[in-house]
């Protein structure tokens, strides 16, 4: 969404997102792959489960990650397990904890979480990133006008990420101690350095000095991901993958250290505490950018953040669930979902639709189909709706059956009611509509999230 409102100037991101955006004509172009993963994510299975039983398989995964992708060509490959599995949207460090209580029978996780899972459980590795022909790239990417304006910085900004990436290799346990309280609180330096120096790749991969292997796997890593967005209903069917202009050609870009830079200039840059971002953590760390004479905005979400800027009545509303997350996580679920119902059930009789003989499910589809619902909105609808059927109807054949649903799963279906309690808020401020859906967008956007047209040529 931050690159819908140009909120954000550059990004690591998977190349999962990076796909997505480049689907739905987001202006943003990749300098350089960051890292390539050798064994970083893994799909965890628990061991001896039995493959004859019809009982569902629950295997956690994180919604439109690479470790979704990954998951979807491990079930692909394994059509006999495939109907019984149930997703659990949750990030890894709560799928850790979830394998760690038993809530799960699976789990597909990267890198420190793999390495913990190895150490303290006894869940077998049944396929990784090696078994994908192409295998996974993580990405640093940046908008095609930021990249336009500034082309005398971009290369002093990918010669800065390069300069610390290198240290992994030249100085691992200085780089180790410096990083491990981000990454690797859980494992000793040993264990730490190897980890990111055998399940990661960080040779220097920007645009100007890939290499001809490195080209064709991210030609088809792009063409694996778009199969799996596609396959996995994450786009639209009428949606192509326009692989032209993916990238700058940073060959005609000049640099000039000597250059000075605008001092009011701040360049903002998304990323996560994923070990794909070590080498922007490293640069931070050492004031790389600093003494290149950039100022340098982390973008991060807070979810706090998040709820401060809803209305009032929503803000109590999901400050009181907040409360019970620890205490009470079924009902947190049950309450987030008749929430989420009740303001669907709102939304589609503002647009004059009859919700008296349709459930839940039949509701999000039938206000997707007709433009109401972004995907992405309809998506995160869809997997609320599945936890609370799951904290609602564990197993109606089991009547001694409970869901014992967790905290990090009651606390990721508060998350999810807040974003969408966020995106109506904000479609109630809208101000503007697009002139090829018509539907209503702000004023900032600069990129229609339902139909994918640019609202910056008009």
């Amino acid at each position: 969404m931050s690159f819908f409102t140009k909120e954000i100037d550059l990004a690591y991101m998977g190349i999962v997102p990076f796909v997505l955006g480049r689907v739905y004509n987001l202006p943003l172009q990749m300098l350089a792959v960051t890292c390539v993963d050798v064994g970083a994510q893994v799909v965890f299975i628990k061991q001896g489960l039995d493959k004859s039983s019809d009982r569902p398989i629950k295997i956690g995964v994180t919604y439109g990650s690479t470790g979704h992708l990954l998951l979807h060509t491990f079930l692909k490959r394994n059509p006999s397990i495939h109907p019984r599995v149930i997703l659990v949207n949750l990030s890894p460090k709560e799928q850790v904890k979830a394998l760690l209580n038993g809530f799960l029978d699976g789990a597909v996780l990267w890198e420190p979480f793999c390495e913990y899972v190895r150490q303290h459980t006894t869940f077998c590795e049944a396929f990784s990133d090696l078994d994908l022909e192409g295998g996974l790239l993580n990405v640093l990417v940046a908008r095609t006008d930021f990249i336009n304006s500034y082309q005398n910085i971009i290369l002093r900004l990918i010669d800065i990420l390069a300069d610390a990436t290198k240290q992994i290799y030249e100085r691992p346990e200085y780089i180790a101690n410096l990083t491990r309280p981000i990454f690797g609180e859980n494992l000793d330096t040993q264990r730490y350095v190897q980890m990111i120096q055998t399940r990661f790749s960080w040779e220097r991969h920007d645009v100007i000095c890939h290499s001809k292997k490195v080209e064709e796997q991210f030609q088809k890593c792009l063409q694996n991901t778009f199969c799996f967005l596609l396959e996995a209903d994450l786009v639209p069917p009428v949606l192509r993958l326009d692989c032209s202009d993916l990238k700058p050609d940073l060959s005609l870009f000049t640099s000039n250290s000597n250059e000075p830079i605008d001092e009011y200039l701040k360049i903002r840059i998304g990323y996560s505490r994923d070990i794909m971002c070590l080498g922007f953590h490293i640069a931070e760390i050492e004031r790389g950018f600093q003494r290149a004479g950039f100022q340098v905005i982390n973008i991060n979400r807070d979810l706090q953040e998040t709820i401060a800027k809803l209305p009032k009545q929503v803000r109590t509303n999901i400050l009181s669930l907040k409360e019970l997350v620890i205490l009470d996580p079924d009902r947190v679920v049950q309450l987030a979902g008749y929430a989420l119902e009740s303001e669907l059930i709102d939304l589609a009789k503002s647009y004059n639709f009859s919700t008296d003989t349709i459930g839940l499910a039949s509701l999000i589809n039938t206000l997707y189909k007709n433009g109401f619902l972004p995907r992405t909105v309809s998506t995160l609808c869809h997997s609320l709706r599945e936890l609370r059927n799951l904290a609602s109807h564990p197993d109606r054949d089991n009547p001694n059956f409970r869901s014992d649903l967790s905290p990090i799963q009651a606390q990721h279906a508060l998350e999810m009611l807040v974003d969408f309690y966020l995106w109506r808020y904000e479609l109630q401020q809208a101000t503007s509509v697009c002139p090829k859906c018509h539907q209503k967008l702000r004023s900032n956007w600069i990129l229609c999230p339902y139909c994918g047209m640019s609202m910056e040529n008009g």
